[in-house]
């Protein structure tokens, strides 16, 4: 039997975490801590190309759709929000 390694992402950034919903990285877990909310990614990719992806966030070098953008930001909003962690 092999077990497959996954690696993660961390990011307390809701906006980072919206983009990234947006475009593609899908699964994810919510914790909080106080008032803190904790974006945990789980990637079967490669790191170095979601960190790519971060960088183009940061340095405003993105196109992503508009309305996927807003519905990731509501469905975190939701969860972080709504009671469905």
């Amino acid at each position: 039997m092999q077990i497959e390694e996954y690696q993660s992402y961390v990011t307390k950034d809701v906006y980072v975490a919206s983009y990234l919903i947006a475009i593609g990285y899908k699964r994810y877990t919510l914790s909080q801590y106080e008032k803190q909310f904790t974006f945990n990614f789980t990637i079967d990719t490669s790191l170095e190309a979601l960190e790519m992806e971060v960088d183009n966030y940061w340095g405003e070098n993105t196109s992503v759709d508009a309305k996927r953008l807003f519905n990731a930001f509501k469905e975190l909003k939701n969860r972080m929000f709504g009671g469905n962690k």
